[in-house]
């Protein structure tokens, strides 16, 4: 069952040190810690356990005893000890009073509160990584460094100061000063601070004196007291750290590390729907960065955006009523048309996602001879599309996306024929329906169509009239038409992760066809990413500043389409991208990202992407996109896929992708998503990694094992029409072809 939030009204004492304090109080709403996870809690027999950090699979725990000094790991899964991954002998070194712990994958930093000097220690061997470390004493500023955390470019630095609590930055990749990313001093606020951890969105610091977690906005660095949250078990709070499902807090007196659960007490509702007269909402859908509501009565598609549920009026639709569309329920969109059904006249509207103007050869005008007269809820995965009908209440039916026609063998049929099924969704596994006559919502399986009770997703009481769905992997969206209200709730923990399953020990190789394997004959002798419009497939050269252009179908080369990169300065192209009509271009020479008007092939300067160097992103390397955020693989900087809006060309960090260095993916050279499951070739492993687009997370079972086998020793550069998978390789001059047809989630 999915639970709100409940709220603690407490009482936060501020006092302000000056020469007479004032002791003025502050009276807030501020979030308890979730639920008690009690299975997920370690109880360390060990004396002090400190600084905390994971990667997912271990925890790493710092336990502070004079002169023997250790950080101890601990299986994620079955909290037992696993003394092998150990790292002994701090004190050797002069690491001899342990705090915070931050890792990347490979390097694990440790803050000495004495040394003044973040320690830095193999992974793999325990050994001391002399070369990596940071001396914060050097800058003259730090003076007690207790808590880090790092987003992979700036690591940021948590100082006990003696005039108070301090937030200061460095960069990870050099270890110098980074004041333009520190945060304002903490000694206005009474605090014992300790520990530091981050979503990269919110920083939080375990404040010891209150016993609370204090929330940071991470890009502006000022204090959001809405994210503050409480602990009433931990007396003396010391590390954080969390997966974003779960919270662990390390418990210096008890010896425990605590869990919480903290998936439910992010409050995302949308409950500014009246006061913008958004009534009647029916329908939802969103990019990432804004949610757009359609409304029955007013005829229009409400826009607002989903971090700060504000209204954005210039993202509206507004022409719904003119095109005849006048009872819109639900949306749904690929990133270029909206489609927008129509509850009153059996269609399906289409709309340009970015002019918002009609494009009706994108319709769905067939739906009455379907049998379908009322359709309520859309979703797609890019081929099929799902309606739900109001008039035929229990069924999910089924069109192709492209040709519309009927996909009678994709329905889905809900056993209780007068259940009434309004919105959809789905992840790479599961469709979930709203479901409006019990107010729930309820799952089905999207390979076999068959109803998945174990799926089903229990809603609030008052969410009694879901309408909509929408998530973006972390927290589910659901409508309610008689509130005006958007309702949000945590859902990462009820979504299987039964395709993360570990591949076979000797995986079949994929199978190869129709190779590209004439590139050399024409000068394309370091062809380093790819990229086609489905006729025409470019291959960039770094080394010959051009992009080589080739007949998608027949491979043949077609000069007059080539991009003579070195005019332009772009000299060393590395990745590239296009959404038909602006193409962008990678240079990991200068690390920026160019612009350029695909059909007329001149500059788009407005268009370029030139904030990858703040970002670490230095050595950019291939390039994919959904229409609104750009990833980017790096030569460098293996620990992170980056990520960029389109629009506004700056960084977005909680689209950013940890790539699985502890798994060998540290060095990802090509990119390629079909909107779900993102695919990461590795230029020194024999594979392709998958992750999940959306949740960030390792998707193993969707791995491309044995690229060797076929030759293909040097992956480097992703493109994919769905179907064929094309993959680079520098060392063969070629691209290798691969079928996908066993590889990609079908329904």
């Amino acid at each position: 069952m999915l639970r709100r939030s409940g709220y603690l009204i407490l009482t936060i004492v501020l006092c302000v040190v000056v020469a007479s304090c004032s002791n003025p109080t502050l009276s807030l709403e501020e979030r308890a810690l979730g639920d008690i996870v009690g299975n997920q809690e370690f109880t360390i027999l060990e004396t002090n356990p400190l600084g905390i950090w994971s990667n997912d699979a271990f925890l790493w725990i710092v336990h502070s005893s004079p002169g023997q000094n250790a950080i101890h790991v601990y299986d994620l899964a079955t909290k037992q000890r696993v003394s092998s991954k150990d790292i002994v002998g701090l004190d050797a070194h002069g690491n001899t009073n342990p705090q915070g712990l931050w890792g990347d994958g490979t390097t694990l930093w440790v803050a000495d509160d004495y040394q003044d000097r973040l320690f830095a220690y193999s992974l793999v061997t325990g050994a001391r990584v002399p070369s990596q470390e940071i001396d914060v004493r050097a800058f003259g500023d730090v003076q007690n460094p207790r808590g880090i955390w790092s987003d992979g470019s700036t690591i940021w630095v948590l100082d006990h100061h003696s005039s108070g609590a301090r937030i200061l930055a460095y960069n990870l990749s050099d270890g110098t000063r980074n004041s333009t990313e520190d945060f304002a001093p903490l000694q206005a606020l009474r605090i014992e601070a300790k520990g530091l951890w981050s979503d990269g969105i919110t920083m939080w610091v375990a404040d010891q004196y209150q016993n609370r977690l204090m929330g940071f906005n991470l890009e502006t660095k000022a204090r959001d007291l809405s994210k503050d949250l409480s602990s009433n078990r931990s007396s003396t709070l010391y590390g954080i750290w969390s997966d974003q499902r779960t919270m662990w807090v390390a418990d210096r007196n008890r010896h425990r590390v605590f869990a919480y659960d903290v998936e439910e007490i992010v409050d995302q509702d949308f409950d500014t729907l009246r006061s913008a007269e958004n009534y009647t909402p029916l329908g939802m859908w969103s990019d990432g960065n804004i949610a757009w509501i359609s409304d029955e009565s007013e005829g229009k598609i409400f826009a607002y955006d989903i971090a700060s549920k504000k209204r954005i009026p210039s993202q509206d639709y507004e022409t719904l009523v003119a095109a005849g569309n006048q009872n819109p329920a639900g949306i749904w969109s690929d990133g270029e048309t909206m489609w927008v059904a129509d509850m009153i006249d059996s269609k399906i509207y289409a709309y340009d996602a970015q002019s918002h103007d009609r494009d009706a050869s994108k319709d769905f005008d067939t739906l009455r001879e379907a049998s379908v007269l009322s359709p309520f809820g859309i979703w797609s995965d890019g081929e099929t599309l799902w309606v739900t009908d109001w008039a035929q209440s229990s069924r999910i039916l089924a069109f192709d996306l492209e040709t519309k026609a009927r996909k009678r063998t994709q329905d889905m049929i809900h056993p209780q024929p007068y259940t009434f099924l309004t919105g959809l969704w789905s992840d790479e596994t599961t469709l979930w329906a709203a479901d409006w006559t019990n107010g729930g919502v309820i799952g089905f399986d999207l390979r076999t169509r068959a109803r998945v009770i174990s799926k089903d997703i229990r809603i609030d009481s008052d969410n009694s009239a879901p309408s909509a769905l929408w998530s973006n992997g972390t927290t589910l969206w659901v409508t309610d038409s008689s509130e005006d209200k958007v309702y949000s709730y945590g859902i990462q923990s009820l979504i299987t992760r039964s395709t993360e399953a570990v591949p076979p020990a000797t995986p079949d190789p994929p199978t190869r066809i129709g190779d590209l394997n004439h590139l050399a004959r024409h000068g394309n002798n370091s062809p380093s990413s790819q990229w086609s419009d489905g006729r025409t497939l470019w291959v960039a050269d770094d080394r010959a500043g051009k992009l080589f252009a080739y007949s998608i179908s027949t491979g043949d080369r077609l000069p007059e389409k080539d991009f003579n990169l070195r005019t332009f300065n772009n000299t060393k192209p590395s990745g590239v991208w296009g959404n038909g009509t602006t193409l962008w271009v990678a240079d990991k020479g200068l690390g920026r990202i160019f612009a350029y008007d695909l059909a007329s092939k001149q500059r788009r300067p407005s268009q370029d992407i030139q904030v990858l160097h703040g970002a670490g992103n230095r050595k950019p390397l291939d390039l994919w996109s959904d229409g609104s955020t750009l990833w980017v693989t790096d030569e460098q900087n293996g620990s992170r896929i980056f990520a960029y809006s389109l629009q506004s060309r700056l960084r977005v960090r909680n689209r950013e992708i940890l790539t699985s260095r502890s798994e060998g993916n540290f060095s990802p050279t090509g990119l390629w998503s079909d909107g779900r499951i993102l695919w990461v070739s590795d230029r020194g492993r024999d594979k392709v990694f998958a992750y999940n687009l959306v949740r960030k997370q390792r998707l193993r079972g969707q791995d491309i094992e044995s690229l060797t086998r076929n030759s293909n020793r040097e992956a480097q550069g992703l493109w994919s029409d769905g179907t064929t998978l094309w993959i680079g390789d520098k060392t063969a001059r070629k691209l290798f072809a691969y079928s996908l047809q066993t590889r990609l989630p079908t329904p």
